[in-house]
């Protein structure tokens, strides 16, 4: 995996979880928020960051809590699967869906 530049490193947050219980209602408990942060131009003249907001999907919540279906949606928390995003910097620009590695 020499490829650092195509990979977004995510955090995902559960924000039903951090929300008061009123507009807690409001917010799926199955889609976390997710910052992530990747490096460009690494090797070249002007290495920077750039950061990241997006949706994301916390599988054990959509998929059954039994069984295999179970095992499937912790394996699958570990991918950040496509979905809408932000970066924030070095400049704002939105993507409709983002995906990386």
């Amino acid at each position: 995996m020499d490829d650092y530049e195509g990979q977004v490193f995510w955090l995902s947050l559960r924000v039903h979880e951090f929300l008061p219980q009123n507009p807690a209602r409001y917010w799926p408990d199955f889609l976390p928020l997710a910052i992530g942060i990747r490096g460009r131009d690494i090797e070249g003249a002007q290495p920077h960051r750039e950061f990241y907001i997006a949706l994301d999907y916390d599988m054990t919540k959509i998929l059954p809590d039994t069984g295999f279906p179970k095992t499937v949606g912790e394996a699958l928390n570990f991918i950040h699967l496509p979905s809408p995003a932000v970066r924030i910097s070095p400049s704002v620009i939105c993507y409709g869906l983002y995906f990386s590695l």
